[in-house]
C-alpha cells in the first residue's frame, strides 16, 4: 500500500476511534518502507506517522516512550540526510515537543505527581 494511502487509512481509523487498528496498519507498512532504506523519505514519513499515532494525552507511557524514540531517530536521520529545512525534518521536529509533553504527562500520571499533572495539563490545554 502506498504511504499516502496507509497514512490516510490510518488517520481515518484514528478519527473513528480505532487507534489500535491504525497502529497495526502502520506497523504492517514499515517493512515495505524499510526496503527503500532507513533514511529514505518514505521510511522516515511512515515512522513519523506511526509515532504521531502512538502518542496522545491518554496513551500508555510505553507507547509514548516508543513515539519519542522514533521521533528522536527520525529527526536525526532526516537532519543528516535531508537537512534542517527539509519538510520531513520540519514535520518530525514539530511533532517532537508535543510527544515529549505527552511522555511527561504519562510519567506524572504513573507517579501520581499532581503538581506536574496540573502544570502539564495546562501546557497541553486540557
Amino acid at each position: 500500500m502506498p504511504r499516502r494511502a496507509a497514512y490516510n487509512l490510518g488517520k481515518s481509523l484514528v478519527v473513528n476511534g480505532l487507534r489500535t487498528e491504525a497502529i497495526a496498519l502502520l506497523r504492517d507498512q514499515l517493512p515495505h518502507a524499510r526496503r527503500l532504506g532507513p533514511d529514505h523519505e518514505v521510511s522516515l514519513l511512515l515512522r513519523t506517522d506511526l509515532a504521531k499515532t502512538l502518542y496522545h494525552v491518554d496513551a500508555p507511557r510505553d507507547d509514548v516512550r516508543e513515539a519519542v524514540a522514533i521521533l528522536t531517530d527520525v529527526r536525526a536521520r532526516a537532519r543528516r540526510v535531508m537537512g534542517a529545512t527539509h519538510p520531513v525534518t520540519i514535520r518530525a521536529d514539530a511533532e517532537f515537543p508535543h510527544a515529549q509533553l505527552c511522555l511527561e504527562l504519562a510519567e506524572a500520571r504513573e507517579t501520581r505527581d499532581l503538581d506536574a499533572l496540573r502544570r502539564l495539563q495546562r501546557k497541553l490545554g486540557l
